[in-house]
């Protein structure tokens, strides 16, 4: 499948999250204030620079599928909070989506 085919299949199957459905995400498990001093959205740090953590901070990005902070973990090893940069990001981006 081309990279057309798989971004139609995404699409269908991965739907964008809506503010609404973040605002929810968010009082569940709340992004940081801020960025933390690793955070794959911060330029320079090892998670930015790293190939796999980028492409998947990345494919969250142009998905609008949450991007969740590396720092703070839950009782099982999950991530336990949206990371604050993909929270800040997606906001800027749906302000542009909506000029």
């Amino acid at each position: 499948m081309g990279e057309e085919g798989a971004a139609l299949m995404e699409a269908i199957f991965l739907p964008r999250i809506s503010p609404t459905e973040l605002a929810e995400l968010a009082k569940q498990s709340p992004p940081l204030a801020h960025r933390c001093s690793g955070c794959a959205y911060r330029a320079g740090t090892d998670a930015a620079s790293n190939p796999v953590t980028a492409k998947s901070r990345d494919d969250c990005d142009r998905t609008g599928h949450p991007f969740w902070c590396h720092m703070i973990r839950n009782e099982l090893d999950m991530p336990a909070h949206l990371c604050a940069g993909w929270v800040r990001a997606y906001a800027a981006k749906e302000a542009t989506d909506d000029e």
